[in-house]
């Protein structure tokens, strides 16, 4: 499941949020037992007009859940959200959306701690890798752009300018054997 599904989901949820209004729900707030909606989900938390609203627990009948703040039947405030993979992202949220600070672990234990916009990295962050590589320094839509610093397991390190997830303008890369370039790079090449 990918960051994609998410938002699928949260199209699924404003439906069924709908359906189960029409179907007579309470329009006033409550945060009583469970509520077992027509889709298959799952709900238990504040409820207003016929949505999420307040703290709450969603489960997803993929096997997705979120336990954090709602407003208006959108994921808003501080949660995390667990994928059917095991992925999780702990953190705010603003309309639905992953936005704000937060740390989300990948299925294969990566994690990325950092800022979020409209569910991509985007701003300072700190990935580490399965593989024990790792990235500080500034994203843009998902990938490093803007200053920045990796370092691979094997020792080797790159300081300087990325541009769309590749070292491209100045930077110095140095190799395990303490051997060094320091100078221009375009998509990921010294020159």
């Amino acid at each position: 499941a990918s960051i994609a599904a998410e938002a699928s989901n949260d199209r699924q949820l404003q439906n069924t949020a709908s359906d189960t209004r029409s179907a007579g729900s309470s329009a006033g707030s409550s945060s009583g037992s469970a509520r077992h909606l027509p889709s298959g989900d799952r709900y238990q938390g504040g409820w207003l007009d016929g949505k999420p609203n307040g703290k709450g627990t969603y489960w997803w009948s993929d096997g997705s859940h979120y336990d954090g703040n709602w407003t208006n039947g959108q994921k808003n405030g501080n949660g995390t959200y667990t994928w059917p993979s095991g992925a999780v992202y702990t953190g705010d949220w603003v309309g639905g959306v992953m936005q704000g600070v937060g740390t989300y672990t990948s299925k294969d234990g990566a994690t990325y701690r950092g800022s979020w916009y409209k569910d991509e990295k985007h701003g300072l962050g700190r990935k580490s890798y399965a593989n024990g590589d790792k990235y500080e320094g500034i994203w843009k839509n998902g990938k490093p752009d803007g200053p920045g610093m990796y370092r691979w397991s094997d020792g080797s390190e790159y300081n300087g300018e990325w541009v769309q997830g590749q070292m491209h303008g100045k930077g110095t890369f140095v190799w395990p054997n303490k051997e060094r370039y320091d100078g221009e790079w375009v998509q990921g090449r010294e020159q």
